[in-house]
């Protein structure tokens, strides 16, 4: 870390509590990026909060945003602050094609697209996705779900198996599903799916600087001493 930005987070650091920074700690340990979260033109705010919320929880990173037909709004009272600790991606510039570019990207990262979707005539199972490589599970609008361009794109397809009349499950209850089954696989498999200590330096210097009051003006005066 250079000086000026270590100087930063020193100053950061110092208007923490012990024990908040070793929380912070025992979750960034836990953190992944080896699965990540891609969701399209989700329209109810409860849902997209939900989808925080259930993210969060389960040690991912990043989510990756969509919406360019409905804004991705937030209800605090839902994500109960779980949007603090994640980084977003968020691709809306208008007369672009934003599901093209959100997932060229994340293929461009190395990751393998999984489609949601009821009607895929060939799915996988939960039991059968590859975890060798990083994958991005993608959640389409609640109503239509994902894109036919979405569809397209995927590399894969999955289903949650279901037993009743009723056709899918609410959005935010089929994310969790299915992160819940992927997560423990990933965990209890070989694959290497913790974070750079490159990674972890630079999540930890924003989570600090979202943890203290007046963070950003804390670096601004800092950056302007040190450039004086």
């Amino acid at each position: 870390m250079e000086a000026q930005r270590q100087a930063i987070f020193e100053a950061f650091s110092e208007l923490i509590t012990e024990s908040k920074k070793q929380r912070m700690e025992e979750v960034l340990q836990q953190r992944t990026r080896h699965i990540s979260v891609v969701v399209e033109n989700i329209h109810y705010p409860q849902n997209c909060s939900a989808v925080i919320r259930t993210v969060e929880c389960m040690g991912l990173q990043d989510l990756y945003v969509i919406d360019d037909k409905h804004e991705f709004t937030i209800s605090p009272h839902v994500t109960r602050g779980a949007s603090k600790w994640l980084d977003f991606h968020r691709f809306n510039r208008p007369n672009e094609n934003n599901t093209r570019t959100c997932l060229q990207t994340m293929r461009d990262k190395g990751y393998t697209l999984i489609a949601t979707s009821p009607h895929a005539t060939r799915s996988l199972s939960l039991d059968t996705i590859d975890l060798q490589k990083p994958v991005a599970i993608m959640i389409g609008q609640e109503k239509e779900g994902l894109s036919p361009l979405a569809l397209e794109m995927a590399d894969a397809f999955v289903q949650i198996p279901m037993f009743g009349f009723t056709e899918s499950f609410n959005l935010s209850v089929s994310m969790a599903i299915i992160l819940e089954h992927l997560v423990n696989r990933m965990r209890k498999g070989e694959v290497n799916w913790q974070l750079s200590e490159e990674e972890k330096e630079e999540i930890r210097y924003r989570w600090y600087k979202k943890s203290v009051r007046n963070g950003s003006v804390i670096e601004r005066t800092i950056n302007s001493k040190t450039q004086v």
